[in-house]
């Protein structure tokens, strides 16, 4: 009949557990504060990319702002804005 070597299963399972203990405890922390750092990193560069879409449709407005011929007191402040806007958008995202 086949034996069954009881100590080479237990040996086998003590050095799965203190692996796995080891990985939580050591690696797991430096694991999730780089997850973190990506993720941030991520978040910053969506914004900025979502800062300079903003900013080119303002620019777009404001061309077809300066392409009227006679603008009223509300189409130039409308301009101003989107101008100050875009120097906004501009100084957070660079």
């Amino acid at each position: 009949m086949h034996s069954v070597l009881w100590a080479s299963i237990l040996a086998s399972t003590r050095v799965a557990a203190v692996t796995t203990l080891l990985v939580e405890y050591l690696a797991k922390p430096w694991l999730e504060a780089r997850k973190e750092r990506i993720l941030q990193s991520d978040r910053q560069r969506r914004a900025a990319l979502n800062g300079f879409k903003r900013a080119a449709f303002l620019a777009g407005t404001l061309v077809a702002y300066r392409d009227m011929a006679d603008l009223s007191d509300v189409l130039s402040g409308r301009m101003n804005k989107r101008a100050a806007d875009i120097e906004e958008i501009m100084a957070i995202a660079i």
